[in-house]
């Protein structure tokens, strides 16, 4: 496959990594439940909700069952000890992503607040 690929599951590009890290939202903690080199697949479990999620991704990862993860399934990510890998939904997972409410507005003069917002460095 041609090394500059940035579909799902190859490389990520940097646009990708840029959505990621301000789409602070989208992720799940997980845990990895699984590994199987010879596929590229890798299988999470949700802590919270528990369903599980079986993704691929082309490389070979250095991952090890029971290790942390998180997920973003809307922008198609693992996060793997702070390395964000780019891989391709297979099964599992949800159907809808969870969008957070982002502002208060009042009715008395229109204004609006901003909420769930992650602190500004």
């Amino acid at each position: 496959m041609d090394q500059h690929v940035y579909a799902p599951g190859y490389r990520m590009h940097f646009i990708h990594g840029r959505q990621l890290g301000e789409t602070w939202w989208g992720w799940r903690d997980a845990v990895v439940d699984g590994y199987d080199r010879r596929t590229g697949r890798l299988t999470l479990t949700y802590l919270a909700e528990q369903p599980t999620v079986e993704v691929w991704h082309d490389r070979e990862l250095a991952v090890t069952a029971g290790a942390p993860a998180r997920v973003h399934e809307g922008l198609h990510a693992v996060d793997l000890g702070g390395t964000w890998i780019n891989v391709r939904i297979e099964s599992g997972g949800f159907t809808a992503l969870r969008v957070p409410q982002t502002a208060i507005t009042s009715v008395a003069d229109g204004t609006g607040i901003a909420v769930n917002r992650p602190p500004q460095e």
